[in-house]
């Protein structure tokens, strides 16, 4: 049993290598046309909303994390976690969006990896974005 944990473990952590976008920052970008304090307020109620807790503010940035569904039997604690720079721009906010996947969230052993997060998590992110259009 504890050889299939950590064979679903490498899987899940190890399964698809994130590939840069074509943008400047290789992440995904938007912008929005609000101030950036209207922009914090409505990704900070959005991702609230939807389960997620706020790990940092910090000037331009937010930071939320949330743990992943646990049905995959996997012993180690992961979620995913989501940071937003907030860049104003004439005309509104450009939105740098930063998606990771965390073995161990919440722990002295947390292990961020540069990896594609599960479809639900990157839904729930893009959801956020643009219900503050």
């Amino acid at each position: 049993m504890k050889v299939l944990a950590v064979a679903v473990g490498a899987l899940v952590v190890g399964g698809c290598a994130t590939v840069p976008l074509n943008t400047p920052s290789g992440k995904p970008e938007t912008i929005l046309s609000r101030a950036p304090a209207n922009v914090r307020d409505c990704l900070t109620n959005a991702m609230l909303s939807s389960g997620w807790r706020v790990r940092s503010e910090a000037g331009s940035q937010l930071v939320f994390s949330k743990r992943a569904d646990p049905t995959l039997g996997i012993t180690a604690q992961y979620g995913h976690v989501v940071t937003y720079a907030l860049v104003k721009e004439s005309g509104g906010t450009k939105v740098i969006t930063d998606l990771q996947m965390v073995l161990n969230l919440d722990t002295a052993a947390e292990h961020h990896f540069d990896q594609a997060p599960q479809a639900q998590a990157r839904t729930a992110v893009d959801q956020a974005v643009a219900r503050c259009r």
